[in-house]
């Protein structure tokens, strides 16, 4: 049977956003984390906006953005095809219409950032973030993998997680998942 082809890439786009995020998330080079999977022959990715989950061609995205590792599990359900059909039909069905977390993504750069106002007004943002039904870009794959029972993000709060926080965690579960690419640049960050 054929091995399913789902990885995750973490990247950085063009834009001022993804600058502000980089920044916020303590790391030069990653603000974004999507999933990358073939449907029928079709190469995608699937990632957390404004509107939701969307889908668009990966060339697209790889063209908008600059990526800097992409990780495949190597064990576990989504190695499969029937797993990972099996999971990311319980993301979509879940998150498809969330919109995209900004109060949560807020609350992360306060954290890593601004220890002092994250006293003050984090733990707030985070109150309100949770009462929506909102996503942020890595946290609907923190919360993928933890369905699908992967012990490398265990204990992990999705809604607190960056994308250099779940890349380290997935480098580090050698049993679980295989670095495909990595640049040398994110290799020092981690």
């Amino acid at each position: 049977m054929e091995k399913a082809n789902f990885k995750l890439i973490f990247s950085h786009g063009k834009g001022f956003m993804s600058k502000v995020v980089a920044y916020f998330v303590k790391s030069k080079y990653l603000s974004h984390t999507v999933g990358n999977f073939k449907i029928y022959k079709a190469d995608v990715i699937m990632e957390s906006s404004e509107g939701g989950v969307d889908f668009a061609p990966a060339k697209y995205f790889k063209d908008n953005n600059t990526i800097h590792a992409i990780v495949k599990p190597i064990s576990g359900p989504l190695t499969s095809h029937k797993g990972m059909d099996e999971h990311l039909s319980w993301l979509i069905d879940n998150y498809g219409n969330a919109g995209y977390d900004w109060l949560a993504a807020g609350a992360i750069g306060i954290f890593n950032r601004v220890k002092w106002l994250w006293k003050l007004i984090g733990k707030w943002l985070l109150t309100k973030a949770g009462k929506t039904k909102t996503v942020h870009c890595t946290e609907i794959w923190a919360r993928l993998l933890q369905h699908a029972g992967y012990k490398a993000v265990e204990g992990m709060d999705p809604e607190m997680v960056d994308p250099l926080t779940l890349l380290r965690a997935l480098v580090a579960a050698k049993t679980e998942f295989e670095v495909e690419m990595i640049s040398p640049l994110v290799q020092k960050e981690l």
